[in-house]
């Protein structure tokens, strides 16, 4: 049995960060039996989350523990998909899209009161000034490391919409990212679109998926591919076939 550490549920999904929810959808898709308790970044062996506790380990990475994963349960893929095209573009959306939602996020004066509350809302008032603007200044300093926080948010934006562009452009070829079969890469792909596409904090990231039909019938697929997985959670509203995508 895997313990599945991570935050509650957030914003509409089951987690508000993308890591999170990708390896949820993995065990849940996989059918592989875990229980979830709720934790913070700090716990983990690399002071982030996702991380879990298997065969007597604490392992910490998203990607790395779906990898040991997949080698662990001998899980592999029809020859005929593509799966560099999934490794591509996953790391398209987990290496540079997540950091544009993490602006957007963090840095916008717009949604930034939003984000606080959610986040910081339950900290102890003596501590929590402190608490948030130390992690501020981390996302600060992490977004100006990668480059994007050195941008104007007309930039910003303008990169962010081409990457957009090019997922589009590759699932307008095939129903999923590697070829018919859905993926694991997916899985991390839906997880990231989630966060602007299906969940309930609009950010100016949002608006660049309203007139995106390719992307909203691709997360309608992946939905109804992991839906059947999701039931008797604390969270199904995004798995509802009557949900609507931004």
């Amino acid at each position: 049995m895997i313990t599945l550490y991570q935050p509650q549920p957030m914003f509409g999904l089951p987690s508000s960060s993308p890591f999170c929810l990708k390896l949820e959808a993995f065990l849940r898709w996989q059918s592989i039996k875990f229980v979830n308790k709720h934790a913070l970044p700090f716990e983990g062996p690399y002071k982030k989350i996702p991380f879990v506790d298997y065969q007597g380990q604490r392992l910490g990475d998203s990607s790395l523990i779906i990898d040991q994963l997949l080698t662990d349960l001998n899980i592999s893929y029809d020859k005929h998909l593509n799966l560099s095209v999934g490794h591509s573009f996953a790391k398209l959306m987990e290496e540079q899209m997540y950091w544009v939602m993490v602006y957007f996020r963090w840095m916008d004066q717009e949604t930034w009161p939003i984000l606080k509350k959610a986040f910081f809302g339950s900290v102890p008032k003596l501590i929590k000034p402190i608490i948030i603007h130390t992690a501020r200044k981390q996302a600060k300093s992490a977004l100006y490391g990668l480059g994007i926080g050195r941008l104007p948010v007309d930039s910003i934006l303008s990169k962010a919409k081409i990457d957009l562009n090019a997922l589009e452009n590759q699932l307008k070829q095939s129903t999923f990212i590697c070829g018919d079969i859905m993926t694991h890469y997916d899985l991390s792909i839906w997880a990231v679109l989630s966060q602007f596409m299906q969940s309930n904090f609009h950010i100016k990231l949002s608006d660049l998926t309203l007139d995106r039909p390719v992307l909203k019938d691709y997360i309608k697929r992946v939905n109804q591919q992991l839906a059947p997985y999701w039931q008797n959670s604390e969270c199904t509203q995004i798995f509802n076939s009557k949900h609507e995508t931004t």
